[in-house]
């Protein structure tokens, strides 16, 4: 048993590193922590493999951190478990949270979860540790009521992780990673579930729309609302995702004939376009009349809501026929609140209004519109310093052209060389130059980055992780055959498809990882860049030189994955969250999956 050599950490191990110290309400002693330990492993089964009692130590560190481990004694392993000072302080000292943690250690322990085999598949690994994860929170909350204490603890301590965690992006690898997100694993003990539930489909929308996948993302908002109609925020989100559709699906033609609208910080922006159509078509429309709903639905469900007021102007200013009543209407509302908004919201305003401006023809108005609020701002907005380089404006004042010269090259340093305007913002900015006598200095082009991958397609149908399984049965058909990983851990399953061509791996009723060896499957890459409107394409059959045409083979790493009991090495892209099967210089089969990465 090479027990040494592996040391269990808990969720509180993604929690803050080397964290500053915070103030603890009440001192809590190594002594303390014995009396904890002593009082659970009462009602806790010891491991028969395990000499007791368990050693613990409260270690002077700021990591919020704790964790299960064992020691060498002789021939002998003595249970053993370790809680840092700064998961006290973070704590402010809470008894009951601190009780819950060490419920939660103990468990691991004693489920002997130092024992189980170390998968040599690393995305099984990424699964056995969240399986481990869930069962040590079940144990541990089983444990605390066998104490006499409240199985909500567990909830508790839970959410004290959720909300140390924070709220601040990284939303797939907060869902995907090897320990659960806490709130789905509080929502599998909390006594009523129904609102950790929503805010997990919450958080799956907003990692779908990370990855620019804006109608999934819609109907995830969507379906949130309806498990718990207190979550409002939702409609608004839904709304968003809605206009965020129509206008990433107008024609090439129609988008690049309009200005860039600034959607705000909540979605994220554009994706495809649709290149063969050059006017607007019935089919987008239909879209924009769909967000328009959605938009009404987020004020009427939000009255009181800023957001929601301007998700609706914005609305009205991308009206596809530009129908001066409506885009007026935007533009109004935009105009009258940028008064009273701080200056990033200001600028954002006003680059909307002129936005509008210039969709129903008034391009004097819409030029005035930013640069006034440009000079007042004294801050850099994306799609304002883009619009800026459409025009070209002669007779201006040294300062103006001085100002919007500064203005192109942010945008012109910040923006990969493949975004669709950067050659026309680049000459707008030479000009400038030329006219003003500005001696500029080179500009340094930023590298294109890619989203993370959410999505695959094979056999005609979109398939996503995160998603429930009962929505791939119900577009692929019934499975061929199911296999379970473990007898322990019975919702852990490999769901096969079309002579074993078309697997997912399984979670809680929630898909994992999909895989596919089919011909003409294939994913989509998608620029983060909010301007650009390139797709690239990985699919099976590929050969080996256009994969790598597409992305660099040195951001790739070899990691064995598995299939049906047996191990392939595939190229795996971390920062993607997709890897490819490559033999014979081709394509062989595409994933989609969380894979534990070792730096």
């Amino acid at each position: 048993m090479k027990l040494l050599n592996r040391t269990l950490l808990t969720a509180l191990s993604i929690l803050l590193v080397s964290a500053p110290a915070l103030a603890s309400s009440a001192e809590f002693s190594q002594a303390d922590l014995e009396k904890l330990v002593a009082e659970l492993d009462k009602v806790i089964p010891e491991n028969t493999h395990f000499k007791y009692p368990i050693k613990c130590t409260l270690v002077s560190k700021n990591d919020v951190n704790a964790y299960a481990h064992v020691e060498k004694e002789g021939s002998d392993y003595r249970a053993a478990m370790v809680v840092f000072s700064g998961l006290v302080k973070q704590a402010k000292g809470d008894v009951k949270t601190i009780r819950a943690v060490v419920a939660h250690e103990l468990s691991h322990l004693s489920r002997g979860h130092l024992l189980d085999t170390d998968p040599s598949a690393r995305d099984v690994r990424n699964l056995w540790t969240r399986q481990q994860e869930f069962e040590a929170d079940k144990y541990g909350a089983e444990a605390l009521v066998k104490a006499g204490y409240a199985k909500k603890d567990m909830v508790d301590m839970l959410l004290f992780l959720d909300r140390d965690q924070g709220r601040d992006g990284a939303w797939l690898e907060n869902l995907t990673a090897d320990h659960a997100d806490p709130k789905a694993r509080a929502a599998e003990l909390a006594e009523n579930p129904t609102a950790l539930k929503a805010v997990v489909t919450f958080d799956t929308a907003l990692a779908y729309e990370d990855a620019r996948n804006h109608l999934y993302a819609k109907k995830l908002f969507e379906y949130a609302v309806v498990q718990w109609p207190d979550l409002k925020e939702a409609y608004i989100n839904a709304g968003k995702c809605g206009l965020l559709f129509f206008y990433d699906n107008l024609p090439q033609a129609v988008r690049a004939s309009w200005w860039r609208p600034d959607f705000g910080p909540l979605i994220t922006n554009i994706h495809a376009a649709i290149p063969q159509a050059t006017e607007v078509t019935d089919e987008d429309r239909e879209r924009w009349k769909d967000a328009f709903t959605a938009a009404t639905l987020a004020v009427t469900k939000n009255p009181d809501s800023v957001t929601a007021q301007e998700l609706l102007a914005l609305a009205q200013v991308l009206e596809p026929d530009a129908k001066k009543d409506v885009v007026q209407a935007g533009i109004d509302w935009f105009e009258k609140s940028q008064k009273s908004a701080d200056k990033v919201t200001a600028l954002r305003y006003a680059n909307n209004a002129g936005v509008g401006y210039q969709r129903t023809g008034d391009l004097s108005k819409a030029y005035h519109a930013i640069l006034t609020a440009q000079k007042s701002a004294g801050i850099f907005n994306s799609a304002l310093g883009e619009n800026l380089g459409l025009v070209k404006v002669t007779g201006r004042s040294k300062d103006d052209d001085t100002l919007a010269a500064n203005v192109l090259y942010t945008w012109l340093s910040n923006t990969p060389p493949a975004s669709p305007r950067w050659n026309t913002v680049k000459k707008t900015f030479d000009d400038i130059c030329v006219t003003a006598g500005i001696s500029a200095k080179a500009i340094t082009q930023k590298p294109g980055v890619l989203c993370k991958v959410t999505t695959l397609v094979t056999s005609s149908k979109e398939l996503g992780i995160l998603l429930p399984v009962s929505g791939v049965i119900a577009s692929i058909g019934a499975p061929e055959k199911q296999v379970s990983f473990a007898e322990k851990w019975p919702d852990l399953l490999e769901i096969r498809w079309h002579n074993e061509l078309l697997t997912i791996w399984t979670e809680r009723e929630k898909v994992m990882r999909i895989t596919s060896y089919e011909a003409g499957a294939y994913l989509q890459l998608k620029p983060l860049d909010k301007a650009s409107d390139t797709l690239y394409k990985v699919a099976v059959g590929m050969s080996k030189a256009d994969l790598f045409a597409i992305l660099s083979e040195s951001s790739g790493v070899q990691k064995n994955l598995a299939r049906g009991g047996k191990l392939d090495s595939w190229t795996y892209f971390p920062d993607l969250n997709m890897g490819v099967l490559i033999e014979n210089d081709k394509v062989k089969a595409i994933t989609v999956t969380p894979v534990v990465y070792e730096g």
